[in-house]
């Protein structure tokens, strides 16, 4: 007896975007913890001034401000705490608050309003169970959450 050919499922689109969203590195904890790291590492004085073609000291570049570690950590806190804060619209309200953009493509739409449903998908479920947002997800999160989470950490600091 002849085995039939079992031809491979094709992958839901949902289903590779949940994975690529459950996986993508760095998550936004890691991401604003490197970010403050940075910034606390960068020299308050300013660097030797750099000699030019000549052999002369170019004195152009002003001094940096000197950070406030305690203003950074305050703002990263900030990030964070409003990043796991935000309450998605249900994907009904959001499609009609965010509507399609006049150049915007119809499969274009599709795939945003896709990845829409799965980060509120995503988030809905790591808020019931008490998990932080910003563990589980990455630059896709950020991305959609930023501008309501920037005004309230502009207000906030």
């Amino acid at each position: 007896m002849v085995d039939p050919v079992v031809e491979p499922a094709e992958t839901d689109p949902l289903d590779e975007r949940f994975s690529f969203c459950m996986n993508e590195k760095p998550n936004i904890d890691v991401a604003v913890r490197n970010f403050l790291a940075i910034q606390l590492a960068k020299p308050s004085a300013p660097k030797k001034a750099k000699e030019n073609n000549i052999g002369k000291a170019d004195n152009k570049k002003e001094p940096e401000e000197p950070l406030d570690p305690i203003g950074v950590q305050r703002v990263c806190g900030s990030i964070l705490r409003n990043v796991n804060s935000v309450e998605l619209l249900p994907p009904g309200e959001w499609s009609i608050k965010v509507p399609q953009g006049e150049t915007q493509t119809g499969l274009d739409r599709i795939d945003q309003i896709t990845e829409y449903k799965v980060l509120y998908t995503l988030s809905t479920a790591l808020t019931r169970k008490e998990k932080k947002i910003t563990k589980a997800l990455g630059k896709s999160m950020l991305r959609l959450v930023w501008p309501e989470v920037r005004e309230k950490v502009t207000t906030e600091c």
